[in-house]
């Protein structure tokens, strides 16, 4: 924390292929500017409601790669001008009940190659925005009807190499401009 404490300018931070394995909850505090922050590639297993509390100007959170198997309820309250979240390749098998509720200006939400199992109607609740959804090399056998409902402006869906066996007429009906299934 110490060393950035004097980059109040700073936009763009990365750290990405490292060893990281916890972030420090006041990591980040100083850096009021931050637009960009990549922590790919490193071992970061919890993301909580402190890691991110002071990162209102983010836009692009790039956490891909990582072993994060939690992402906290309150972690991405304060986001409310990201637009791109990547959580690609990672041990998620559950999101939080309203993760997304203040994030309505997210356009591209990565969260492929990950351990999740159903995706439950609550998950992507508020996201009007959305543009690409990627949920393909998960465990999904399950995708309740409805949880695509608040996703009208979605282009990309992305739902290859998961385990359904049935698929919902009226799972896509809300999807009007759907481009790539």
């Amino acid at each position: 924390n110490l060393l950035l404490i004097h980059l109040d300018k700073l936009e763009l931070l990365s750290a990405s292929n490292n060893k990281l394995i916890q972030i420090d909850k006041r990591a980040f505090d100083s850096l009021k500017k931050l637009k960009i922050l990549d922590l790919t590639f490193n071992e970061i297993q919890i993301l909580n409601e402190n890691h991110l509390k002071n990162q209102h100007s983010l836009e692009i959170l790039e956490l891909a790669n990582n072993r994060l198997s939690k992402i906290e309820y309150r972690s991405l309250r304060n986001l409310k001008k990201l637009q791109k979240l990547n959580l690609e390749d990672n041990c998620l098998f559950k999101l939080e009940n309203g993760l997304f509720d203040f994030n309505i200006q997210l356009k591209d939400i990565y969260l492929g190659k990950n351990d999740l199992k159903i995706i439950e109607v609550f998950y992507f609740k508020k996201l009007f925005e959305l543009k690409l959804l990627d949920l393909s090399n998960n465990l999904i056998s399950k995708i309740e009807t409805g949880s695509f409902s608040d996703l009208g402006n979605l282009e990309d869906l992305k739902l290859k190499f998961n385990y359904l066996n049935f698929v919902n007429k009226e799972m896509f009906e809300d999807l009007l401009i759907l481009k790539k299934l």
